[in-house]
C-alpha cells in the first residue's frame, strides 16, 4: 500500500524496506524518491474500486444535502432555493436569492450603551446653559479641565478634593503626582482651569457627551465642623498659618489688637458665629458654600457625587478617567493626608443652636445637593 505524504513522491508503509531505504523528514520510515512505475501498477489495480468508491460517496452528499435542506425548512432558515435548481438549500440574503437577509442593527449613539449613564442620574443641570455667565462665575477660577481625561471638575476643599488632584495628575502624566503640597498650588500644579479656555472651547466641552463634568460635596454639617478641626483646632498657634486663617475670620485689624497665640483658640460656637456673618465672596473657600464655589446650578454637571457615597461612585469615574486600567480610589492614609475625624465627633460638637445657624447660612448646600437639615 501507498501514501502519498508530498506531492510527487510516494512511500511504501507496512512492507517489508530493502536495505536502501531511509528515514523520511515527517519521521516515517520510507523509500525516498518518486517510484513512477509503482504508482502506474497500483492505479490499474485499483480502477474499479475506485469508481464504486466514488459512486458511494456521491450519493452520501446528495442524501446529506437533501437532509440539511429538509431540516433547514422546518427550522425556517431555509426559506428558498436557488433559481432554476429546484431541491437545492438557499440561504436568504446570498447571491442568486430572492429572500431578503434581516438588515444588520446599526451602531448608533442610541444604541451603543454610554458608561456615564449611571452617572448621570446624579445630574444637575439649569435649564440653559449661559457660557459667559459660567466664565463670570467663582468657579471658573476653580474647574479643572482635562481634554485627555474628558473631564472638567470642581474641586471642593473638605470634601476630598485632595484625592481627586492627587488622580488626576497621575493620570496627566506628572511624575510628581503624589506631591499635595504642588498639587494644591495653583501655579505650580500644571491644571488647566476653565478661565483658561475660550467661550467656543468651553461651550464645545460642555456640549461634548463624552467630557464628564463631575464633583463631589459633603455633608454641610460634618464639612464645617472638618474645617474648624483642621484649621483652629489643630493649628500651631504661633505658626503664621494660623495667623492667617484668624485674620481671615476676624479680619486683620482685630488679629493685630489680640494675642492669639497666647489666647484662647476660637470654639466651635464662636467660628459658627462669625462666618455666618460673612458674604460669600469673602469666606475662605474651606468653609465657603460648596454650591457657591461651583456654581451648582448655574454649571451643567453630569454627576454631583456626595462624599458619603464616594467608595460606590469614585471607582466609576475612576475609570473613566483611567480608560478602565483602574478603580481604586486612595485612602486619606494612602496620600498621606490625615483625617480629621469629624464625623465621629459630631454628637460632641454640635448642638441645637450651632445646627441651626449652620443651617440657615448653608441652606443652598442643603436644598441643592439634597442633604437632610
Amino acid at each position: 500500500m501507498y501514501n502519498n505524504q508530498q506531492s510527487g513522491t510516494y512511500r511504501r508503509v507496512g512492507n517489508p524496506l530493502p536495505d536502501s531505504a531511509v528515514k523520511s523528514e515527517d519521521g516515517l520510515l520510507g523509500r525516498a524518491g518518486p517510484l513512477k512505475s509503482d504508482k502506474t501498477a497500483m492505479l490499474k489495480s485499483n480502477t474499479p474500486w475506485k469508481v464504486v468508491a466514488f459512486f458511494f460517496m456521491g450519493l452520501s452528499f446528495l442524501l446529506a444535502m437533501r437532509l440539511s435542506y429538509t431540516l433547514g425548512q422546518e427550522s425556517g432558515y431555509i426559506k428558498t432555493s436557488v433559481p432554476g435548481v429546484p431541491g437545492v438549500p438557499h440561504v436568504p440574503g446570498a447571491p442568486g436569492s430572492n429572500v431578503a437577509a434581516d438588515p444588520p442593527i446599526p451602531l448608533t449613539p442610541a444604541t451603543i450603551p454610554n458608561p456615564l449613564d449611571e452617572l448621570r442620574q446624579f445630574a444637575i443641570k439649569p435649564a440653559q446653559v449661559d457660557v459667559e455667565q459660567i466664565k463670570s462665575l467663582p468657579a471658573a477660577r476653580r474647574i479643572i479641565v482635562s481634554k485627555k481625561l474628558r473631564i472638567m471638575y470642581c474641586p471642593i476643599p473638605k470634601a476630598a478634593n485632595s484625592n481627586w488632584k492627587l488622580l488626576i495628575r497621575k493620570y496627566e502624566g506628572f511624575e510628581d503626582y503624589a506631591d499635595l503640597s504642588i498639587a494644591n498650588d495653583r501655579a505650580a500644579s500644571g491644571f488647566t482651569f476653565l478661565e483658561d479656555l475660550s467661550a467656543a472651547e468651553i461651550s464645545g466641552m460642555l456640549n461634548d457627551p463624552d467630557v464628564l463634568k463631575f464633583t463631589f460635596a459633603r455633608d454641610p454639617y460634618a464639612r464645617t465642623l472638618s474645617c474648624y478641626l483642621n484649621k483652629f483646632g489643630n493649628k500651631d498657634k504661633s505658626g503664621e498659618e494660623y495667623r492667617i486663617y484668624m485674620a481671615q475670620l476676624y479680619g486683620w485689624a482685630w488679629v493685630k489688637q489680640h494675642d492669639i497665640e497666647n489666647e484662647e483658640r476660637p470654639s466651635f460656637q464662636q467660628f459658627v458665629d462669625q462666618i455666618s456673618t460673612q458674604d460669600f465672596a469673602e469666606m475662605n473657600e474651606h468653609w465657603a458654600p460648596q454650591t457657591y464655589l461651583c456654581g451648582v446650578g448655574l454649571f451643567p454637571y453630569d454627576f454631583v457625587g456626595k462624599l458619603e457615597d464616594i467608595a460606590t461612585h469614585a471607582p466609576k469615574v475612576i475609570k473613566w478617567m483611567a480608560n478602565g486600567r483602574e478603580s481604586h480610589f486612595p485612602t486619606q492614609e494612602e496620600i498621606k493626608f490625615s483625617s480629621m475625624g469629624a464625623n465621629e465627633q459630631m454628637n460632641q460638637f454640635y448642638n441645637e443652636e450651632i445646627k441651626k445657624k449652620v443651617y440657615q447660612t448653608f441652606s443652598e448646600d442643603f436644598s441643592r445637593l439634597q442633604y437632610a437639615a
